[in-house]
């Protein structure tokens, strides 16, 4: 099925920051008007083409998985085998890690609130590149989420844009790919097919939840992969990262206020694991109630699990979560020996789980921008 972007909502596009309710990880993030050019970090070496696993993979069955917070560990009990340090020596540092993706010896993040940017670093803490240019120019973003890596470009969704902002790994600007008005997320991949979130908003034509664009297809004419689901339908939301990229062309999708995470391939979805909170989910009843209220967003906020984060590797499946924005969680499965556990970070040490290399779990800190690591396995 296709769909076409009515020319009432482009006419509307001016307005998509006071009409939208966002919930990006329990934050409220404002658009950035400042200009701050980019800097590259003084004798930084460009950084080399890392290759993304291209083994083609079947499509898991959808798997249950029953987290629960009782019994739950002292996350203090993962051993940390590494911290991280970004130095603020440097004339434009990362302020705090949003998304970030490890390939190798570098570290690939962006900071979405408080120094916005792309940033490139070594382990060590040396920076590689910083592009920090914000603004309204043809090579400005203003708001940066759901960061993706290929095999030789950066890019991240830019809210202000409503489009997705590119540049290359060694910190040069490419281009903008514009997503229809009122995408609330979208990623890109080496081949240039396009996966676009519009959330649950019902002014779409279709009721489209979930589109995508094949290589070469029109950002503006999708394939509608996912409905939206009639007890969400009006709850317009996202995530930080909802889109995640695991290999080079397969993705995870984590819609917002849904049980499930889906596998994204080919231009189609698949439920890949259901989440099973218990009790402290909502029904789709109480959910389809306050979606149609006029303060569904006031209510929502008493949602009892959120924010919520995902991470996965091809043993590992972790998800940072909240319980009634008080107590923070981990829970992890081990994909490998099927079983899991789950961690509180109580007194709260870490903002969440934020990337997976191996049998490590980076977690970004409350206090400073370091990142430090937790060994799962040996």
């Amino acid at each position: 099925m296709k769909i076409k972007i009515l020319a009432e909502l482009e006419k509307m596009k001016n307005r998509r920051a006071i009409t939208k309710a966002m919930i990006v990880g329990g934050l409220a993030l404002l658009l950035s008007c400042s200009g701050n050019k980019e800097k590259r970090a003084e004798g930084a070496a460009p950084v080399a083409s890392i290759p993304v696993d291209t083994v083609e993979r079947e499509i898991p069955p959808c798997k249950r998985l029953k987290i629960s917070t009782s019994g739950a560990l002292p996350i203090k009990s993962l051993p940390v085998v590494e911290t991280i340090e970004f130095p603020d020596t440097t004339e434009y540092f990362i302020g705090v890690p949003s998304c970030v993706e490890v390939r190798g010896d570098t570290i690939f993040a962006i900071d979405s609130s408080k120094a916005p940017g792309f940033y490139a670093y070594r382990r060590d803490g040396s920076q590689i590149f910083a592009y920090t240019s914000t603004g309204q120019g043809p090579e400005d973003f203003m708001v940066l989420r759901n960061l993706n890596v290929t095999d030789t470009e950066l890019s991240a969704f830019d809210d202000g844009l409503c489009g997705i902002f590119i540049i290359d790994k060694n910190g040069d600007f490419v281009r903008t790919v514009k997503c229809p008005v009122y995408s609330l997320a979208a990623s890109i991949s080496d081949a240039g097919d396009m996966w676009v979130d519009f959330s649950n908003f019902d002014g779409m034509m279709d009721d489209i939840k979930l589109g995508w664009a094949p290589p070469g297809g029109r950002p503006d004419s999708l394939v509608t992969v996912l409905p939206i689901p009639e007890h969400l339908k009006g709850i317009y939301a996202s995530g930080i990262r909802p889109l995640v990229r695991i290999s080079a062309n397969e993705w995870i999708f984590t819609p917002s206020f849904e049980r499930y995470v889906y596998t994204l391939k080919d231009g189609k979805a698949y439920p890949r694991y259901e989440l099973d909170f218990g009790n402290l989910w909502w029904d789709d009843e109480k959910m389809s109630k306050m979606a149609h209220s006029n303060d569904w967003a006031v209510q929502l906020q008493d949602f009892p699990i959120q924010p919520m984060y995902i991470q996965e590797n091809e043993r590992w499946f972790v998800v940072g979560f909240a319980v009634n924005r008080d107590k923070r969680y981990v829970y992890v499965y081990d994909k490998l020996g099927g079983d899991s556990r789950t961690f509180i970070d109580h007194p709260r040490k870490y903002l969440h789980p934020i990337a997976l290399d191996c049998n490590d779990l980076f977690m970004n800190c409350v206090d400073n921008s370091n990142l430090e690591v937790l060994r799962l396995a040996d």
